[in-house]
């Protein structure tokens, strides 16, 4: 019922002025009807569509039918990224934040507002997705789900040191968009450069390391093998051997 209301008087200045019939009068009646099909198109036209209202429209549903958390979410994250304007307030992010904070709601479309704002990326989110990280729901109980949303979209956002890329792409395709936490993705690093002493300090010591190595390696020259070392024993004994038997020559042989 609410959403017939807000649609009759989204549509008021096109039936005043007598104009062609309002797109968002005719969506707002597909997001009631019975058929999940019907209601994931309207859906869809919402987000393409050029219209400011369009707005109110998504953030309702997204409040009140659970079968369009995501789509819904989704969204709004597209229109937030597409629509990010430096003129406050930001309607996408006043929507989202003030879904996420509704204690009133559950804690799927709560969470998927606090996500959507983390796909969005504007840092004037920041203080309301602080805010969240501590979430409770209307009876004080700790509301796990929004809280997570709220510290990964922090992460997204450059908050934490640790960051987070956003899962939704520059088409709005989301491959994983479901509530128990978007996938993780790592982050480009780039190697520190070091300063130009310091590069020429490492090449020294590299240099010295080398040198060093090459000094405390062994003599290339092969030594004797055991066997050729005895064969040269054994010949030095035999000619020994023979001089002791022949003796020196006797005086009477030296006359003869």
């Amino acid at each position: 019922m609410t959403r017939i209301v807000l649609a009759a008087v989204l549509a008021l200045p096109f039936v005043v002025c007598g104009c062609a019939e309002d797109p968002i009068l005719r969506l707002s009646d597909d997001l009631e009807e019975l058929d999940l099909n019907t209601r994931l198109t309207a859906v869809a036209a919402l987000r393409a569509l050029d219209d400011d209202r369009a707005i109110e429209l998504l953030a309702e549903a997204l409040e009140s039918d659970e079968e369009l958390i995501d789509a819904t979410g989704n969204a709004l994250a597209y229109k937030g990224r597409k629509l990010k304007t430096d003129d406050k307030p930001d309607k996408v992010n006043e929507a989202l934040t003030r879904i996420m904070n509704n204690t009133h709601l559950e804690g799927p479309p709560r969470a998927k507002a606090a996500w959507a704002l983390g796909e969005i990326a504007d840092r004037e989110s920041i203080p309301a997705l602080k805010g969240a990280t501590s979430a409770n729901d209307a009876k004080g109980v700790a509301a796990s789900d929004v809280r997570t949303q709220a510290t990964e979209a922090l992460e997204k956002l450059g908050y934490n040191t640790r960051g987070r890329a956003p899962a939704m792409s520059a088409d709005g395709e989301v491959p994983d968009a479901d509530l128990d936490g978007t996938p993780e993705l790592p982050l480009p690093t780039a190697p520190t450069p070091k300063p130009e002493a310091e590069e020429e300090e490492a090449t020294e010591a590299e240099e010295g390391a080398e040198e060093a190595i090459d000094e405390e390696a062994p003599s290339e020259t092969p030594a004797p093998e055991a066997g050729e070392a005895e064969e040269e024993q054994a010949a030095e004994g035999a000619d020994e051997a023979a001089g002791e038997e022949t003796g020196p020559a006797t005086p009477e042989a030296e006359s003869t």
